[in-house]
């Protein structure tokens, strides 16, 4: 099997375990409405941290070393850009919020929805974006070599 069907093959496995952690700590018990606080924990640190940022980087990092796939590719960007574009967001968010006739301004409230969800994004870009998207971008773009050398040598 060649590397980039590893590649998807295992993208696609990163994508279904994150799914499955997911499904099993927060959708088949219904965790977002109850009032459950180990159980929100559990869900954000198994499922999003470890099974959807951390394994799902691991995955990525033989295909980094070996060059297959770059940091680019991935997403990643200068430190300065990324920390710019996280202050923007971070104040675009808290303007939304603000203006979307929030229930509690309470600060308390507010660290507990970016707890929730910041480590739920992160791994939702990691695995989706980074993880199965470059995979399938390797994919498409062998086939593309692919065909393009074919034609050529029809053509010599």
């Amino acid at each position: 099997m060649n590397s980039i069907a590893k590649l998807v093959l295992l993208s696609l496995s990163v994508y279904i375990a994150w799914t499955f952690a997911t499904y099993i700590f927060e959708g088949r018990v219904n965790l977002v409405q109850r009032i459950d606080p180990i159980g929100r924990i559990e869900y954000v640190v198994i499922a999003h941290i470890l099974v959807g940022t951390v394994f799902a980087l691991m995955v990525l990092k033989p295909s980094l070393r070996s060059n297959f796939v770059t940091s680019i590719q991935l997403g990643f960007q200068s430190l300065r850009r990324v920390l710019t574009l996280v202050v923007v967001a971070l104040v675009i968010g808290f303007v939304l919020y603000l203006t979307s006739n929030p229930a509690s301004t309470d600060a308390t409230v507010i660290a507990n929805i970016f707890v929730q969800t910041l480590p739920t994004s992160i791994a939702e870009v990691v695995v989706c974006w980074a993880v199965v998207g470059t995979a399938f971008e390797s994919l498409v773009r062998s086939k593309k070599t692919i065909y393009i050398l074919r034609k050529e040598r029809r053509s010599i």
